[in-house]
């Protein structure tokens, strides 16, 4: 063999799974290099270049034929990992399927149990948050709370049961003295009422009376102030007469005449007074009955006008309950965020009326 064939490799010698094992390939290599870089050269004849291109050949034909080993190599390992991965997927689909059987008797009672107990806990929650109010409740409202109440403790609450008891027992306690709070206030707003329509009834009353006291002093003062002048007139009248009388005893028809005449005049004139006065009397009272009715004129205005700003204030609070409740909020908290802000607890917010 000459020094040039040293690099042939001889393929149909060398088994794959040999040759592509760990470390495999790096010996081959190696003693290639080994073997080639051994053979002597000499690139200055013309001999030893046509030598040299060969031993450059036979290491592209080594190569060659090795990429093709290991390619074929690949496309059966390649075959062999396809049917791996299929049995795997096998194995995982029917592993999972018999692991999700298994364990569904165990998956289905945890879902009850939990269910259950989150049931217990639910029922547990809305007994405790019947207690709870945002403002002041009225009877029927408390007593439709201990209905639900009822109706809740008949529950069977299992291993929750003490802890059901203690809440049942708490809230019943809370919301029997809601019950008493809201039959007091009941009874104390009652009362107001009455004090309230009792007082309105005795100022009417006593206005009443004032008036007719009124009325009656001004027709007795009216009264005695005509007669005091119809005796006064009289008086002067018959001093006159009698002055005349014995002034004129020589006109005694003519006096007599004049005193006829000055008796009618005195008689209209009396009259006349005492028909002043009554129209005097009838204007005072008409002026005092005027004055009356403008005073309740005037109150009726008033009240008319703050009725009508609390029914104002009470369209806008409830055009903003609606607002607030339609952007998520309950209408009890809606109502909470109004009092609120009415109140002037929240800061840099208030309301327009």
């Amino acid at each position: 063999m000459s020094g040039s064939e040293v690099a042939i490799l001889n393929t149909g010698a060398l088994v794959p799974s040999e040759v592509f094992r760990e470390g495999g390939i790096e010996k081959l290599l190696s003693d290639l290099e080994s073997n080639v870089r051994a053979i002597p050269t000499d690139a200055t004849t013309e001999k030893g270049r046509k030598q040299i291109k060969s031993i450059a050949f036979q290491v592209s034909r080594s190569k060659t034929a090795l990429e093709n080993m290991g390619n074929d190599l690949k496309a059966d390992a390649k075959k062999t990992v396809d049917l791996v991965n299929a049995d795997l997927r096998i194995v995982r689909d029917r592993c999972d399927k018999l692991r999700d059987e298994v364990r569904a008797p165990v998956d289905e009672y945890e879902a009850r149990e939990t269910a259950r107990t989150d049931a217990h806990k639910s029922a547990i929650q809305e007994i405790e948050a019947l207690s709870r109010f945002d403002e002041n409740p009225s009877v029927d409202i408390v007593k439709g709370r201990l209905d639900r109440l009822t109706e809740l403790s008949g529950r069977d609450f299992e291993e929750f049961s003490a802890r059901a008891k203690l809440a049942v027992t708490n809230v019943t306690q809370q919301l029997e003295a809601q019950k008493e709070a809201a039959i007091a206030r009941d009874a104390r707003e009652k009362e107001e009422r009455r004090l309230a329509q009792e007082a309105k009834i005795n100022r009417r009353l006593k206005q009443e009376a004032e008036q007719r006291e009124r009325e009656k002093r001004i027709a007795e003062r009216a009264a005695e102030e005509a007669r005091i002048a119809a005796e006064e007139k009289a008086a002067r009248e018959k001093r006159e007469l009698e002055l005349q009388a014995l002034a004129e005893k020589n006109a005694k028809e003519r006096a007599e005449r004049q005193a006829r005449q000055d008796a009618e005049q005195a008689e209209k004139d009396r009259v006349a007074a005492v028909e002043k006065a009554r129209r005097d009397k009838e204007a005072a009272v008409q002026a005092e009955r005027d004055r009356i009715a403008k005073e309740e004129a005037d109150r009726l205005a008033e009240e008319k006008r703050r009725a009508a700003n609390r029914a104002h204030c009470a369209k806008t609070n409830g055009e903003i309950v609606a607002d607030l409740s339609a952007i998520g909020l309950t209408e009890d908290q809606a109502k909470a965020v109004v009092v609120a802000i009415a109140k002037n607890t929240i800061r840099h917010v208030s309301i327009q009326y």
